[in-house]
């Protein structure tokens, strides 16, 4: 297989870092948004407008800046001297990236999406119903999960931790 070489190496790397950063990025604002709002929070119109602004970003902000740093690592992993398997630390951002990915589609947008319906139909009195404060402390375990474990694949990425698998040829 054709391996990328010299500038196309690092258009690749720098789309691919800015991906990841603007995911890591989404994640730090949805949870701060999460931890730092409630206080200020005095109206169901309020509720309802900060649970539409965390759906807003986890539907159409964060998901973009995931895929692409997917598709880059894909791209990474088979067109250059990294491959998929040779070392332990690309195989473990590996496990991060779709295990993140899988838990941000598949319980974190449901979980969001369920606090932006009750806050709709219960106004301010959401926060005191035990559907939605189970939810949204769900939401935010889960939300600190998965950006801490997008953290760790970043410094994974600079650290290379691992040593390379036995009788692997590459980089090192």
């Amino acid at each position: 297989m054709k391996k990328l070489k010299g500038k196309q190496v690092k258009w690749l790397k720098g789309i691919h870092i800015l991906s990841a950063g603007i995911w890591v990025t989404t994640g730090i604002v949805m949870l701060s948004f999460v931890f730092f709002m409630p206080e200020k929070i005095s109206t169901g119109s309020q509720l309802y407008i900060s649970n539409y602004i965390l759906y807003f970003i986890d539907v159409y902000i964060l998901p973009p800046s995931a895929v692409v740093c997917l598709l880059t690592g894909l791209i990474y992993s088979a067109f250059t001297g990294w491959g998929f398997f040779k070392h332990r630390w690309v195989s473990v951002k590996w496990v991060i990236t779709v295990t993140v990915m899988l838990l941000g589609t598949f319980v974190s947008e449901p979980l969001i999406k369920e606090m932006l319906v009750l806050s709709k139909e219960k106004g301010l009195e959401a926060l005191q119903n035990q559907n939605y404060l189970q939810t949204r402390l769900y939401q935010n375990a889960l939300g600190l999960m998965m950006l801490s474990s997008l953290i760790f694949a970043m410094f994974v990425s600079v650290l290379k931790p691992w040593k390379r698998r036995k009788g692997k040829a590459g980089r090192g």
